[in-house]
């Protein structure tokens, strides 16, 4: 893991990446050390519609959970103090591609095909894009 130096301190930062990446485990780390509030998306929308993400997906599609996905990116470029866990698709959208960008640094994290393999496997049926 590489060592990164911040020449001044951040209150806002996105981290991205394919799903099983660890973009929640870091986030929550990161967050504590820079002592900003921490976000996970897809708690988020869970919280919001009373759903889980997989039944969001099932019942009633991708295209409406990408809907919530874009509103809740719209909201939280709009806070400061946050360090924001991707849903795994959500800097694919150019419109939550183009907001992220323009409001602070946005890191994308990477994983082994083979660790990433592992980790979802070791959560089955929480990953809706993977039951497809």
């Amino acid at each position: 893991m590489r060592r990164i130096e911040v020449e001044r301190p951040t209150t806002w930062v996105a981290l991205t990446g394919f799903m099983g990446v660890g973009k929640t485990r870091i986030g929550r780390e990161l967050a504590q050390k820079l002592l900003l509030h921490f976000v996970d998306l897809d708690r988020l929308i869970e919280r919001e519609t009373g759903l889980a993400i997989p039944d969001i997906f099932r019942y009633l599609g991708e295209d409406y959970f990408r809907k919530l996905e874009r509103e809740a990116v719209r909201e939280l470029v709009g806070k400061d103090y946050l360090v924001v866990s991707l849903g795994g698709g959500t800097f694919i959208d150019a419109e939550n591609r183009r907001l992220l960008l323009e409001r602070g640094p946005v890191v994308a994290l990477w994983a082994r095909p083979e660790t990433i393999l592992e980790r979802v496997q070791r959560r089955p049926g929480k990953r809706p894009l993977l039951e497809g």
